[in-house]
């Protein structure tokens, strides 16, 4: 097998492992943002491994925030960085005509049943939302994380309904019949689940997180709103005593965005629109074909 070029995942021990098996193969590797963070968490297994991933030929960062760190990380030469997102899958993630007549505005989230993803605050968050709400919750998780989170559902009542595991045609579907998708994380790479729920014309409420706000760059009154994180002790987890102050911003947030559905108002089409066309796979293909070639040619 001797392919003309390798495109790895994560600047961690498998691309480390690539360069050096297949030294004179041109390599390319994207950064979701996970690796940099086990970087933060593991840092001598890190410093293990800089040596092989300063020989990758080309990175292909998320967001400029991300080229930034790595650049910094791996003292690699920032010409060697392409910025380019992830992209969605257009055919499942599309908006249509919305027919819902609850009475209820309909909530989501979809990731990782865990604390890094804020779903505990979440839920206890729902608590203080006097407006009416129906949350669907959609992922997996394992543990006592996960245990936790749904111990936390199960304390709303019929008012959270726990969906598992969705191919990305379902949770299109469900993305579509929802309101408001909601992402209340400590910590992403660039959180391309935002791009799949807005194509499909959800409302979008976010904890502040860098890649959110390069996506949603132009800001919007009523399409996204930005919940501000509180102090974090580790890169994915609050101060204690600050746990609340999440909770009251997200309960604050998730009440405008809300009230805003039951009063009828409509969802900006054309901002969804200007937001998430740069977005699709076959143009986000396009800029990596390029990266591809010019990783080649400079070989």
């Amino acid at each position: 097998f001797a392919p003309d070029m390798i495109h790895s995942n994560h600047l961690w021990m498998a691309t480390a492992v690539a360069r050096e098996v297949a030294p004179h193969v041109p390599l390319v590797t994207t950064c979701h943002g996970s690796c940099l963070r086990q970087h933060r968490l593991c840092p001598e297994l890190g410093a293990s491994l800089k040596g092989s991933l300063c020989g990758i030929d080309r990175i292909i960062a998320l967001f400029g925030q991300q080229k930034t760190d790595i650049v910094e990380l791996l003292g690699i030469d920032p010409d060697r960085v392409d910025v380019i997102s992830g992209g969605f899958n257009e055919l499942c993630f599309y908006a249509e005509e919305d027919e819902s007549d609850s009475d209820a505005a309909q909530l989501l989230y979809a990731g990782k049943l865990d604390s890094s993803k804020g779903v505990p605050w979440l839920l206890r968050s729902l608590k203080r939302v006097e407006a009416p709400w129906h949350l669907h919750l959609v992922g997996a998780g394992s543990g006592s994380e996960k245990e936790l989170c749904l111990d936390l559902a199960a304390s709303l009542g019929g008012r959270v309904t726990v969906h598992g595991v969705l191919s990305h045609e379902k949770l299109g579907g469900l993305m579509r019949r929802c309101d408001i998708f909601v992402l209340p994380s400590f910590f992403e790479g660039l959180p391309l689940v935002l791009l799949e729920a807005m194509a499909c014309g959800c409302r979008i409420v976010t904890t502040d997180l860098p890649g959110a706000r390069e996506l949603f760059a132009e800001p919007h009154p009523h399409m996204v709103r930005m919940v501000e994180l509180p102090r974090l002790e580790t890169v994915d987890r609050p101060y204690k005593a600050d746990e609340p102050l999440l909770e009251n911003r997200l309960a604050e947030a998730l009440e405008k965005s809300i009230l805003h559905v039951m009063e009828g108002v409509r969802p900006d089409e054309e901002y969804i629109r200007r937001i998430t066309e740069p977005f699709t796979w076959e143009k986000i293909f396009l800029r990596i074909e390029g990266v591809y070639n010019r990783a080649a040619l400079e070989k």
